[in-house]
């Protein structure tokens, strides 16, 4: 029997890794930072069961839940230079939608290029 070949770890995947690594290691006690699992390939009977669940399309995918700077949380949105190409990854219809209802209700939501970015917004978020 042929084992089918395991998928390729994407970039984006490698940076939001990267982010929690060095959140974990900074704030061992600071706000709870969660994943929110919606890029996570599924099954279709698992993606249908995550829909009912309240998965929905566009909710970025992490979230630091303290309020801070007169927002009641920050959202991540993680976005990774292609090593192949050196292209970004764009926000799609779902995400700029969503985005701009979390903006509206209180949200602060950013959408940094690597961790490194991502880092700096948490460090200017956490002290604003």
């Amino acid at each position: 029997m042929q084992r089918s070949k395991p998928r390729p770890i994407r970039q984006e995947d490698r940076e939001q890794t990267a982010l929690v690594s060095w959140y974990r290691l900074q704030y061992p006690r600071g706000p709870l930072l969660v994943m929110i699992p919606n890029g996570v390939r599924l099954s279709k009977a698992q993606a249908g069961k995550a829909k009912g669940m309240g998965m929905t399309a566009g909710v970025p995918d992490l979230a630091l839940l303290a309020a801070s700077g007169g927002h009641h949380g920050l959202f991540i949105e993680m976005k990774a230079r292609s090593p192949r190409t050196g292209k970004i990854g764009s926000l799609s219809a779902d995400q700029r939608s969503v985005h701009a209802v979390l903006e509206k209700r209180g949200y602060k939501v950013v959408t940094p290029v690597g961790w490194q970015e991502a880092a700096e917004a948490i460090k200017a978020y956490l002290a604003s």
